[in-house]
């Protein structure tokens, strides 16, 4: 997530429907970060082309609203100049946390 948004599908989300996501996160991370700290938003990480490790698999849901940027920070972290491999795995028709709201779905093993 982060402050600004970034691509087409985020600047159409429902202004109302995020009003409580700067609230939530407060309380989730006790406030001691925001949305654009690099632990929650890596792409502002100065450091993202020395990323440790030589593999990196994000995984997105269709339906869900952080979908698209899961997808820009594949794309941005190829293009980084990062050395290792990063694969998109999306779940068709799910929303976002289906694997914790139906952790028996065939999706979510």
């Amino acid at each position: 997530w982060g402050k600004e948004r970034i691509t087409e599908r985020e600047s159409k989300f429902n202004p109302i429907a995020l009003k409580g996501a700067p609230v939530l996160w407060r309380v989730v991370t006790r406030g001691t970060i925001g949305f654009d700290d690099p632990q929650v938003n890596p792409l502002l990480d100065p450091k993202l082309s020395s990323l440790g490790g030589s593999k990196v698999l994000v995984c997105v849901s269709e339906l869900d609203l952080l979908r698209d940027r899961g997808e820009y920070y594949t794309n941005q972290l190829s293009k980084s100049g990062w050395r290792g491999v990063v694969e998109l795995f999306e779940t068709k028709n799910k929303n976002h946390v289906f694997h914790l709201v139906k952790p028996p779905c065939d999706e979510s093993v």
